[in-house]
């Protein structure tokens, strides 16, 4: 791999040559560092740099409950009763996060992973990245990507068939930590995009400025604006269970990342075709 830089028009050009061939390419404007779109491209895009405050590739041995942070943040992932790392599916690498539900409300803890409590994780009014690949088992009850510890921060789910929508990721957001205020309603925050059964997808949710937009496999799925400061609350946060402690995901997660400080999309994109 090289890679090349070349200075045009007062913008700073990255060309990055895989194997002979041009697989990756991003225009920055070195005077403005958040003015940056990162493409994603051929590669796996910048996946770990100092916007990057969690890196889980998932990756270990078969059945490993130990979730190692990659970031460099050292927010190191706790398994909750059976999720654990399989080698059974994963979408880079070895490996992938297995999660086995159940994908509605059960007396029995669910299957997920925590994220520590950090000020790593408090966006305010800033610009943020939460994106991953997840694959379902199959197309059932309401299943969360991720989520705060309780209800009412910021949270993506799929649902199986609510209020005339059907296998669709609903984004909801708070500023208030009580009320879904800056948007999240079954009427309203909803993607356009079907979500299908046993395969990978890429998920990405992202806010540049007052825009929030959801972005499936790369294309636009829901994207809102609206101003405020998202809600900081101290506390762990989940993969796989909403924050009421409902609908947990049956499936798979691998490459999650969190960064902060940066919209690293904003238009489609493809999605990226190596681990970060």
């Amino acid at each position: 791999m090289k890679k090349y830089l070349i200075v045009a028009s007062g913008f700073l050009l990255i060309i990055t040559i895989y194997a002979g061939c041009a697989r990756e390419m991003s225009r920055t404007n070195p005077f403005d560092p958040q003015n940056v779109t990162v493409t994603g491209g051929g590669g796996g895009g910048s996946g770990s740099d100092s916007y990057t405050k969690v890196m889980y590739h998932f990756e270990g041995a078969d059945s490993s409950t130990t979730i190692t942070d990659d970031s460099g943040n050292s927010h190191n992932g706790a398994v909750q009763l059976n999720a654990q790392i399989k080698t059974a599916q994963k979408r880079f690498g070895s490996s992938s996060l297995r999660l086995s539900g159940p994908s509605i409300p059960s007396a029995s803890a669910p299957d997920i992973v925590t994220i520590p409590n950090s000020s790593d994780l408090d966006f305010g009014a800033g610009d943020f990245t939460i994106d991953c690949w997840f694959r379902l088992d199959a197309l059932t009850g309401q299943q969360a990507i991720f989520a705060g510890n309780t209800d009412h921060w910021l949270a993506a789910w799929f649902v199986h068939s609510f209020s005339g929508h059907t296998d669709k990721i609903f984004y909801y957001a708070s500023s208030n930590g009580t009320t879904w205020d800056l948007f999240g309603t079954s009427s309203t925050a909803v993607g356009s995009i079907s979500i299908t059964a046993n395969a990978w997808h890429h998920f990405a949710f992202v806010r540049h400025g007052n825009v929030w937009t959801g972005y499936i496999d790369g294309q636009q799925d829901y994207t809102t604006t609206a101003a405020g400061t998202l809600i900081a609350k101290s506390e762990v946060k989940r993969i796989g269970l909403f924050g009421d402690g409902s609908w947990s995901l049956v499936g798979y997660i691998d490459e999650f990342r969190i960064s902060k400080g940066i919209a690293r999309w904003t238009a489609n994109f493809t999605p990226p075709t190596a681990a970060y």
